[in-house]
């Protein structure tokens, strides 16, 4: 029986990228100050996560196209894009 082909599934959100990519959207459309204060109302036990980040989805006013240009200059993690070199696996971006 042979094994299924490895797919990796990547997200963008700081984890293979040098900055996280939702957090640079939110901030271009809601602005850094609000979010940072959103941030602190869930550190505080103030709101939940999930309403926080409810809001902070809904004030992104952008298209997919703005939104992906906004993110394209971000680089990758040096590390990740080094195991993408040693290890090529087919990638999906979500």
């Amino acid at each position: 029986m042979s094994q299924p082909p490895a797919l990796v599934f990547l997200d963008f959100d700081g984890t293979i990228a040098t900055s996280d990519t939702g957090t640079v959207i939110i901030d271009s459309c809601m602005g850094r100050d609000v979010r940072k204060a959103l941030d602190k109302k869930i550190l505080d036990g103030q709101m939940s996560f999930r309403d926080a980040v409810e809001l902070m989805w809904a004030a992104v006013t952008l298209s997919w196209e703005d939104a992906m240009a906004l993110v394209a200059d971000i680089p990758l993690d040096p590390k990740y894009a080094a195991i993408l070199v040693e290890r090529p696996l087919p990638s999906t971006r979500g």
